[in-house]
């Protein structure tokens, strides 16, 4: 995050109502948080945490929204399967394409809108198991949507834990002391 989009965050962030004062810490604790992601997820994530909190958000929902932001835009459960059904009812097995000539296709797997679709359709078996089921469409459909939210999910982890690990917060050298020690030591 370049120091531009930094000033711009703790700018915005610390005009938020929330429950602990805006100081130095907690402006060093977002831009530790968020110094390795890119300028434009940064600012996506922001812009998503005004829109939907109505207080300041915490270092970990405002990763929560990066990652959001970094994982793009997919199709949504129902938009993805009435691709394939529409593929499955026009097309068929038929879906590859000739590169010559434009109206004869061949054997093959379609090009999905999102490459997500296309690993729920390999999770079901591949796209000849899908045309040559004898199961019903509605149970296809079932199957294909708790299929497409699993994978949405551990898509969703994937990005979550790629933004974790590059915006990793170091490590002290000695340990954290718990607040109760502090508290007791200071009255030595």
């Amino acid at each position: 995050m370049s120091e531009e989009v930094s000033a711009w965050v703790c700018s915005t962030l610390s005009r938020m109502p929330a429950t602990l004062p805006w100081d130095d810490a907690v402006a060093e604790g977002f831009r530790v948080a968020l110094q390795k992601l890119p300028d434009r997820v940064v600012r996506n994530a922001v812009a998503r945490a005004i829109a939907i909190y109505r207080r300041r958000p915490t270092v970990a929902e405002l990763l929560s929204l990066a990652a959001d932001c970094a994982a793009g835009h997919h199709p949504s459960p129902s938009a993805a399967w009435k691709e394939v059904r529409h593929l499955l009812e026009t097309r068929g097995l038929y879906c590859r394409r000739d590169p010559v000539r434009p109206n004869v296709y061949y054997e093959g797997t379609p090009t999905f809108s999102h490459r997500l679709i296309g690993e729920v359709v390999a999770a079901m078996g591949g796209w000849r198991s899908l045309c040559l089921t004898e199961v019903g469409l509605e149970a296809l459909r079932a199957a294909f949507l708790r299929l497409y939210l699993e994978h949405e999910k551990m898509e969703r982890a994937r990005q979550w834990d790629a933004l974790c690990a590059s915006a990793a917060i170091p490590i002290p050298d000695e340990p954290v002391r718990p607040w109760a020690e502090v508290e007791l030591s200071s009255l030595d």
